[in-house]
């Protein structure tokens, strides 16, 4: 295994026989097979097992929920860059795309 460039982790195989990852494969120039990773596979690994715990299965749903909300701010809404500067600033525009957002919610439950 070598680090290339910008993080790209390159697997080179030697003996391909019975490899669980031997489809994912791409020959080079000089015959050599090649896997090219964007980060290492023990990161991945623990990402996975960090997801598939009953902490993390929460800690997702509620990303999942909240991903909507932000996603139809910055789509919809148009909010895809402060107008503002400074934090404080930030924060109180932020604070109105929320207020705008959940009013919009409140008008399209009660059928305004």
């Amino acid at each position: 295994m070598t680090k290339a460039r910008r993080g790209i982790w390159i697997y080179k195989g030697e003996n391909c026989k019975g490899c669980p990852v031997q489809k994912g494969c791409v020959k080079n120039r000089q015959g050599i097979k090649i896997i090219k990773c964007y980060f290492p596979e023990r990161i991945r690994v623990e990402m996975v097992e960090k997801m598939r715990s009953e902490e993390g299965k929460k800690k997702y749903g509620l990303r999942k929920k909240l991903e909507k909300v932000f996603e139809h701010i910055k789509h919809n809404m148009g909010l895809r860059q402060f107008l503002t500067r400074g934090l404080e600033r930030v924060r109180i525009e932020f604070d109105l795309a929320c207020i705008a957002y959940n009013l919009r919610r409140i008008w399209n439950i009660t059928g305004g």
